[in-house]
């Protein structure tokens, strides 16, 4: 695990890592968003500077708080489970047959989810999680 101590010091050095297959204009987003200087992040000056950010293509923000939420697929709904507590899942997941049988997409997710838990992991001292 990490110590404190160089959390500490990756966060104050802006040492943003992505997972693998992480969106472009996510990244761009994200890398533009976290920044020291308040005033050149991205949205400082306006909200309008972040909806109008490629990632946001297409979405329309009017009334959105009025439109009910997405229904979620069978497979989006299993990798939120999953994903909330990877370390559960990741040995079933690793002599699982059909795991071979899922898109390439959702075997990238599954693949991102394992990166991320790796970080988490390596970031909390034993015994402890998020």
């Amino acid at each position: 695990a990490l110590p404190i101590y160089l959390i500490y010091q990756r966060v104050m050095e802006l040492d943003l890592q992505m997972p693998p297959g992480i969106d472009a204009e996510a990244q761009d987003l994200i890398q533009r968003m976290v920044v020291k200087d308040a005033d050149a992040r991205l949205g400082a000056s306006s909200i309008e500077e972040v909806r109008s950010h490629p990632y946001f293509k297409g979405v329309e923000f009017e009334d959105a708080h009025l439109r009910p939420q997405p229904v979620l697929s069978l497979v989006d709904i299993c990798l939120q489970r999953i994903g909330r507590s990877m370390s559960d899942f990741e040995k079933p997941l690793e002599s699982w047959d059909g795991m071979a049988s899922l898109s390439e997409e959702v075997k990238a997710q599954v693949e991102r989810m394992k990166v991320v838990q790796k970080w988490q992991d390596d970031a909390l001292p034993p015994g402890e999680s998020w």
